[in-house]
């Protein structure tokens, strides 16, 4: 795949810009004249992609929830890469590396991210992300603004999940739930004495709890609260398109139905 994309043999002569490209279907071999424009580029390419970045620049009189809706669709075209993409777009936009976005750091963000937001709907976006009114936002607050809630059966498929962890019904998980429900004695860490069993169970933890949340309550505190649960589930929902799919990702996760009776601390069971 690699020698094909970036011809590592030497064996090809003709280099193309994309897949697909060929003179029957309208393609042409673009190059940048002294003026940086692009020579050969059909007409009336020109015309519809002129057409799309206007319509993106046009006032679509958005409400809140709609601009919202606008970030998350493109990022869930993007699929994984979506959020990556955008932890990548907040670093290079923070031009002071004071971990958080100004306005127009932002602006900048969601420009070169390819939205297709103008300047008022995006100074708009930035008030909706901005959830402290501090008049910057940090990623948390980003992320969380674009990433969105878990629908209702979502979350009550993620708390049968959460319930079915916390053994004592304490509301909280901690490290004797956990050791009640899995073994970690196999895991290979373990066996080869690089950690302890309860290493790997506080790593379990620590997954659950490295995830933001407005609960002020939450703190590392090697327990996982149900505010903390369901914030590290809105992170895996965004990335999951139907809830069907959700549901048979949590059950094969956490055998909801009980129908598995071997449960292993290891080996992606988490």
């Amino acid at each position: 795949m690699m020698t094909n994309a970036w011809n590592l043999d030497g064996k090809r002569t003709d280099k193309k810009a994309w897949a697909g490209e060929n003179k029957a279907a309208g393609g042409f071999s673009a190059s940048k004249g002294l003026d940086g424009k692009l020579k050969g580029e059909p007409r009336a390419a020109h015309k519809a992609q002129h057409a799309t970045d206007v319509q993106d620049e046009m006032n679509l009189n958005y409400s809140e929830k709609q601009l919202c809706e606008v970030m998350r669709k493109k990022l869930a075209a993007r699929g994984a890469r979506g959020i990556q993409g955008l932890g990548r777009q907040f670093k290079i936009a923070d031009d002071d590396n004071s971990k958080a976005l100004s306005v127009d750091e932002f602006k900048n963000a969601i420009h070169d991210f390819r939205v297709g937001l103008n300047e008022s709907d995006t100074a708009r976006l930035f008030k909706i992300f901005d959830r402290d009114h501090s008049g910057s936002i940090d990623y948390e607050e980003f992320l969380r603004g674009v990433r969105g809630e878990m629908n209702e059966f979502r979350t009550s498929i993620a708390m049968l999940a959460f319930n079915i962890m916390d053994c004592d019904k304490s509301g909280v998980i901690d490290i004797n739930d956990i050791r009640s429900k899995y073994n970690a004695k196999m895991h290979p860490d373990v066996k080869s004495g690089k950690k302890t069993e309860d290493e790997i169970l506080f790593e379990f933890i620590d997954t659950f709890e490295k995830h933001h949340s407005d609960n002020v309550e939450d703190i590392k505190d090697g327990r996982v609260s149900k505010s903390e649960w369901k914030e590290y589930y809105n992170n895996v929902s965004m990335s999951i398109d139907t809830d069907e799919y959700f549901e048979t990702m949590m059950n094969n996760a956490w055998k909801l139905k009980g129908n598995d009776k071997v449960k292993k601390g290891w080996g992606g069971q988490f």
